[in-house]
């Protein structure tokens, strides 16, 4: 017969209140994580290998696989030839996934747009640059809106970190109000 090994097990509410010696581990019984014990966090810490995500169609709480963050920005008008920041997050430690989009909405009787341009950046008011940006040139008609997605970029941090969505146009006259949307999801 094969030997077994059991653990302390307690459900979330116990293995919360409870700090495990340096190495012992904890089983929650209500989510069946497996936590290990450092001797001063309560709940000890999860085990990379219990963190897989839901699969329940739920939203993943914060700080697990799967964790959902989006924002979108207040519409206001862009300077013609320069970028700006038109949505942003905070990105807690961890690996995460970027994406975005600007929408675009030339105004004026000849304000015929000859560029636009959109990415995710570390630095606010600043132009992600290849790869992480998506720029169209061509000759677009005032009063004719576009929506633009950027690639999604892998953001890797270690401390809580501000990432932007910036967006410019070239145009001629009138104005241009843009709005931007900015999502990441949790890697791991």
């Amino acid at each position: 017969m094969a030997a077994s090994i059991q653990v302390k097990r307690g459900t979330t509410a116990k293995v919360a209140a409870y700090t495990p010696l340096s190495g012992e581990l904890v089983l929650d019984t209500t989510t069946n994580k497996l936590y290990a014990g450092d001797g001063s966090t309560a709940g000890g810490n999860q085990i990379a290998a219990s963190k897989k995500g839901v699969t329940d169609g739920g939203n993943a709480t914060s700080g697990e696989v799967g964790e959902y963050l989006s924002n979108t920005g207040t519409a206001s008008n862009a300077t013609a030839g320069s970028v700006a920041n038109y949505a942003t997050l905070t990105l807690t430690p961890g690996d995460w996934d970027v994406s975005g989009c600007a929408q675009f909405n030339p105004t004026g009787a000849s304000n015929n747009a000859t560029q636009f341009n959109v990415s995710i950046s570390l630095s606010s008011g600043m132009g992600g640059g290849f790869p992480y940006m998506t720029q169209l040139r061509s000759s677009f008609n005032a009063n004719g809106g576009q929506m633009i997605n950027t690639p999604v970029r892998r953001v890797s941090v270690s401390v809580s970190t501000i990432v932007y969505l910036v967006a410019g146009a070239s145009f001629p006259d009138g104005t241009m109000p843009v709005q931007g949307f900015i999502q990441a999801r949790r890697a791991r």
